[in-house]
């Protein structure tokens, strides 16, 4: 199974609309929606608007090579696209940053598996008034609003997205930029030839004269297409090596991470899944990077302290994360993980394109079952099996008893830069 075109295109669509206005998301899952609300509420703090633009193009333009992994109540595929990419932070009007550039951009989905066992009880925000309830209830008719939905309106659901730069392209594509820098160069060189070969007339008859221009003015513009052609080589292999010094360092970072991790946690759970555990780790720091005050979210139990990505104004997640040490405490264990974003900041009222990491001990109970489609906007009380909202509130609004993220899922315990 790989990703379905029509949510690929949808989501590429709403990521603007959702990070500009808000409400509710029909491709987004809960989590990645959080991140954003919080993402656009710096922004609008700073006066700014960010827009995305996406446009198919490339060898994988229409998707249709992932890979599918699941833990039998989850489906998850991730797929990728090769499309152009423009972005655009808007101050009061004016635009205050923008880039634009080829990648890849890859797209993981959640998908409730049909039929299992927890599908009917899992908790589920209703679409059309916000109100928390379950799968079995709003496919009957949301107790709140009356609103009936097929699990195909539910599911699928985008749970994580990263970008990889894109240096191939279509032939048409690529002849289409070699033309950029060969026509210039020979209409340069053939002009520099034809002034040349006009000067350089002597006494010859004029048919010789006028053949002389032409040779001189057809070689020079040969010479000057060839050279247009090495300065676009030159400067696509610059391009490439220069990316490939940017990423290096990942390689090296990452290096075991997968093997290590995947070792360490599948003595605990046969169903671990480090691509969730990835995706997880990129939405906690997503969290992280945009809450004004860490101290406040759900999800982080640490030390108050001050927020070192507080002028951050958009972080695109760069796919890998790298396992610094693992290790037990009791039913719990802590990983400390980086997570590598490119970060676009405002230093001194100047956007800064920097590539920067979220560095977190993650924690975990494993002597508990893996949620791998678990939510922290929508949770399930352990005494009365209420669902809410933990981004809210930390208590079960039907039985009053405390929420504990540590009863459910990854959580930090303390976060860096870098």
């Amino acid at each position: 199974m790989s990703v379905p075109k029509q949510l690929f295109d949808r989501f590429t669509e709403e990521i603007s609309r959702f990070l500009r206005d808000g409400g509710a998301s029909e491709v987004l899952d809960d989590d990645l929606q959080f991140g954003m609300e919080l993402q656009r509420e710096r922004l609008k703090e700073r006066e700014m608007e960010l827009d995305y633009v996406f446009a198919p193009r490339g060898h994988f333009s229409e998707g249709g090579h992932g890979r599918v992994w699941s833990d039998g109540k989850y489906r998850c595929s991730m797929d990728w696209r090769s499309c152009s990419w423009n972005r655009t932070l808007i101050r009061k009007g004016k635009q205050f940053f923008r880039d634009k550039d080829d990648k890849v951009l890859y797209v993981t989905v959640n998908d409730l598996v049909k039929g299992s066992a927890s599908a009917q009880a899992e908790p589920y925000r209703c679409p059309n008034c916000g109100n928390l309830t379950t799968v079995g209830e709003i496919s009957r008719g949301c107790p709140y609003c009356g609103t009936h939905f097929e699990m195909e309106d539910l599911f699928p659901r985008v749970s994580s997205y990263y970008f990889v730069k894109d240096f191939g392209g279509t032939e048409k594509e690529v002849y289409g930029e070699i033309k950029k820098y060969m026509l210039p160069s020979a209409a340069v060189f053939g002009g520099f030839g034809l002034i040349s070969g006009i000067l350089g007339r002597n006494r010859e008859s004029i048919v010789l004269a006028v053949l002389g221009v032409i040779l001189m003015t057809a070689f020079s513009a040969g010479a000057g297409a060839v050279m247009g052609y090495m300065i676009w080589a030159f400067r696509k292999l610059g391009s490439l090596f220069g990316e490939a010094g940017k990423s290096i360092g990942l390689l090296f970072e990452m290096g075991g991470s997968r093997k290590r991790f995947e070792t360490a946690m599948q003595r605990f759970s046969p169903e671990f899944s480090y691509e969730y555990f990835v995706n997880k780790a990129a939405s906690l720091a997503r969290m992280i990077i945009f809450c004004k005050d860490p101290s406040t979210l759900p999800v982080y139990t640490g030390e108050k302290k001050e927020n070192p990505f507080s002028n951050v104004l958009d972080a695109q997640f760069r796919g890998p994360a790298a396992l610094r040490s693992f290790k037990t405490d009791g039913d719990y264990v802590v990983a400390r993980t980086t997570v590598f974003f490119e970060m676009v900041r405002e230093v001194g009222g100047i956007p800064v394109k920097q590539n920067r990491a979220v560095t977190m001990d993650l924690r975990k109970n494993v002597m508990l079952p893996f949620r791998q489609g678990y939510s922290i906007r929508k949770v399930s009380c352990s005494n009365c099996g209420g669902s809410f909202d933990a981004t809210r509130r930390t208590t079960c609004p039907y039985c009053g008893s405390p929420y504990r993220i540590q009863d459910d899922d990854w959580y930090v315990t303390d976060f860096r830069m870098g």
